[in-house]
């Protein structure tokens, strides 16, 4: 049998009755902060009674973003009660520290947004909440004054990667990620850079993409020895600080997740297929490799922004099983952080715990186990059991059954 398709969260409010919720939630957000699930609830309600049938209430079927899932029907009034009992232990997050405010803030949200706790209306509910938060705190945001397309990405980096930066850098105000162009070794959607250069002698040809892949693969292990000699011997020598900082900046490009086979994806996404280089054939192994990323730097940042930032999306959206989900791998992150009698006292995470206990309790019968050795064998047993919540092979209900899913071909 086929799964049921899962509908997705839409705001299905028409014009005026998007206007009439705008007009409540401005006058709400200068009221005091909501700091407990009956108070977020009763924010909904306030925002949106009399346009959504729902409101105040929580949602009763399962939704995604884009493919992948919120939080459960049936975790969603344990997940909110953690999250504001958070909330209230950090004191709604007062503190002087500007940057340590937003950060924080931008993760309570963005865990918000992935529980996703009613059927329409999470969004204006969620930055009117913000806001009383920041007001309280005697902070400012900027929720509204942000095009809508940045709030989504940023949403979605955070639901989907667990990056918060983006969603702090809205808030705050500041502009999110480095332009091409900057001075600081990173480039759009945090690329890496080497240091500007004059151009070489050489001739300048142009070279397809599927070229300079098989050239990385032949001589990027050449390469960062090459610069890591090439480094030590400048150190050795007590070069000018201008060269040892390039020399520096070579090997962190070589190394960076997001170097040259990064760039080479992302221009693939986009549709380029050929670079310019400059090329001589006495260049080392570092030099080709430079040149190569020169020319990919130099692709990318004649890329329209956008491009680039759906092409990283689609580079690095992560793929789940079938079952698996964001909040499915929260939940399995949740379990490991917890003890063991944190785990037996929550309900959605009772039975993993048993499934842990027996099993170590049968192997803790074995002859000549220590307590080191016990001790690794239940960490094992704790992280197998976490990565089949991860992975969905399991569901934790709200009634803290644990039921295994049998997997579809």
């Amino acid at each position: 049998m086929k799964p049921r398709p899962t509908p997705p969260i839409t705001p299905a409010l028409t014009p005026v009755q998007s206007a009439q919720a705008h007009e409540r939630a401005e006058i709400l957000r200068s009221a005091a902060p909501t700091m407990t699930v009956d108070g977020f609830a009763w924010l909904h309600a306030a925002i949106f009674v009399g346009i959504d049938a729902g409101a105040g209430q929580l949602r009763t079927h399962d939704a995604a973003l884009d493919g992948f899932h919120f939080a459960r029907t049936s975790l969603i009034a344990s997940c909110l009660k953690d999250r504001f009992a958070e909330l209230i232990d950090s004191d709604g997050y007062r503190t002087p520290d500007r940057a340590a405010f937003y950060n924080r803030l931008a993760y309570h949200l963005s865990e918000l947004h992935a529980i996703a706790p009613f059927s329409v209306g999470n969004l204006r509910t969620i930055a009117t909440h913000g806001e009383q938060l920041a007001r309280a705190a005697g902070h400012r945001v900027t929720i509204c004054s942000a095009q809508k397309s940045l709030w989504d990405r940023a949403l979605y980096a955070a639901f989907v990667h667990r990056e918060v930066g983006a969603v702090a850098a809205l808030l705050s105000g500041t502009p999110a990620g480095a332009a091409p162009g900057n001075d600081d070794g990173v480039g759009i959607c945090g690329t890496a850079r080497l240091a500007d250069r004059f151009l070489p002698r050489g001739r300048r040809q142009f070279m397809y993409l599927a070229v300079a892949q098989q050239l990385l693969d032949d001589h990027l292990v050449l390469a960062r020895a090459q610069a890591k000699q090439r480094l030590s011997d400048l150190n050795d020598n007590n070069a000018p600080r201008a060269e040892i900082d390039a020399a520096h900046r070579d090997l962190v490009y070589l190394d960076h997740p997001k170097g040259a086979g990064f760039q080479l994806g992302l221009l693939g996404g986009i549709g380029v297929r050929r670079i310019e280089v400059i090329a001589r054939p006495d260049q080392s192994a570092l030099e080709r490799i430079r040149e190569i990323a020169y020319g990919l730097m130099i692709a990318l940042g004649g890329q329209p922004r956008d491009s680039v930032e759906d092409a990283n999306w689609r580079l690095l959206r992560p793929h789940y099983v079938r079952y698996g989900s964001p909040h499915q791998a929260r939940m399995a992150d949740q379990f490991l952080r917890n003890s063991a009698a944190l785990n037996r006292s929550d309900p959605r995470f009772a039975a993993a715990q048993r499934m842990v206990d027996r099993a170590g309790g049968s192997s803790a019968q074995l002859k000549g186990r220590d307590a080191a050795a016990m001790h690794a064998v239940t960490e094992h047993l704790r992280r197998g059991v976490a990565n089949r919540i991860r992975t969905g092979e399991v569901d934790i209900g709200g009634d803290g059954e644990i039921r295994s899913r049998r997997r579809l071909a």
